[in-house]
């Protein structure tokens, strides 16, 4: 795929995930109504369910969260898969039902029953434990007053590789950017001028397992408009490694299992992984809500 198409392609497959992850669903927007925490998850969902936020009637779709207290409606042929993000247990819902959820489980207030499922876990019984409220956001360093260039991977968080790829869209055709790659005390230990918007690292500035670090681009147009971004990350270590090979789905594994897997990826800071893993879910038809209103 020529290098401008396949920009185009990741650029857009980023904004559908950003808007898909930055979505406040209507169970969130209950959390916040009452002034309490998420406490459960939607990883899967199928038909019509409803829930109230204020006196609103909501529906309630993939990666809604619920606190305590919520109630949720299904109607006939309705299917939602629930997850407990505290204890890693999961929940089967099926209409037509009215359930409350609690701290720790469902509560059937008419209808069919909940079915309590499998915990969620890894290969050594662990389970996959998510922190309430989704991912955690990548982290810009770079401030002032130059406009940002979109940077395409490394976006802050953990990394896997010790000779990573940093990627970044030019804001401008034909600019020279000035790489930098500094340590946690902030000592330059690679940069170069280049003229590309793609730079692997080189071998003899391979990085150190759970160092911190941080990149930065920067570039200025004949016109006199300067572009920067930079971002902070870290080299993963071996827990972060045995955890990851540990909680990753296998072939046959449900929609639930995925969800929960790309959200751990996500909160534990490998955003690259993360973003092939949602890339992943959509193109098996995964139904990620994009571009919803805030409730």
């Amino acid at each position: 795929m020529p290098e401008a198409s396949s920009n185009l392609h990741a650029g857009r497959l980023h904004a559908i995930l950003l808007a898909a992850l930055l979505w406040l669903p209507c169970g969130l927007a209950h959390a916040q109504a009452t002034g309490e925490e998420p406490v459960a998850l939607v990883t899967e969902s199928t038909g019509k369910a409803q829930t109230r936020v204020g006196d609103q009637t909501v529906a309630v779709a993939l990666l809604s969260e619920f606190a305590s207290g919520a109630r949720v409606r299904l109607y006939q042929g309705a299917r939602m898969l629930v997850l407990f993000y505290g204890t890693a247990e999961l929940y089967a819902l099926t209409g037509p039902s009215l359930v409350r959820i609690t701290e720790t489980r469902i509560e059937a207030l008419s209808g069919n029953e909940a079915v309590k499922q499998q915990t969620l876990g890894g290969r050594d019984g662990k389970p996959l434990l998510l922190r309430a409220g989704g991912i955690t956001q990548a982290g810009i360093v770079v401030r002032g007053l130059a406009r940002p260039i979109a940077a395409l991977s490394m976006t802050g968080g953990v990394t896997l590789d010790a000779r990573p790829v940093f990627r970044w869209r030019e804001p401008e055709v034909g600019l020279d950017y000035r790489f930098v790659l500094r340590d946690g005390t902030e000592t330059i230990i690679y940069e170069r001028t280049l003229r590309e918007t793609t730079l692997t690292l080189p071998l003899e500035a391979a990085l150190n397992e759970a160092q911190r670090y941080r990149w930065s681009v920067s570039a200025k147009s004949p016109a006199g408009i300067d572009y920067a971004v930079g971002y902070r990350f870290v080299l993963a270590n071996a827990q972060i490694r045995h955890d990851m090979a540990n909680f990753q789905p296998d072939a046959q594994a449900g929609t639930a299992q995925r969800i929960a897997y790309a959200l751990w990826l996500e909160q534990t800071g490998l955003r690259d992984e993360a973003r092939g893993y949602w890339d992943s879910l959509v193109a098996d038809g995964v139904p990620i809500p994009v571009q919803k209103p805030r409730q």
